[in-house]
């Protein structure tokens, strides 16, 4: 038997410009499931999570 990894959420913080945008975005294609890919740089206990660049697919 398989575990399933834990569900995840990634909160963003918009500006309202952005938070436009990406609603049009989202009313022009009909699209109800958004990818969003961005590598960036984070601060994190290396104990835990390591490296400390990532990939992040699917966060939306």
């Amino acid at each position: 038997m398989s575990k399933s990894p834990a569900p995840q959420t990634l909160a963003l913080e918009l500006t309202p410009e952005q938070k436009k945008q990406l609603e049009e975005f989202a009313k022009a294609t009909g699209s109800r499931k958004l990818t969003a890919s961005a590598e960036f740089e984070a601060h994190v206990d290396t104990g835990k999570i390591s490296p400390a660049t990532f990939l992040v697919g699917n966060a939306i």
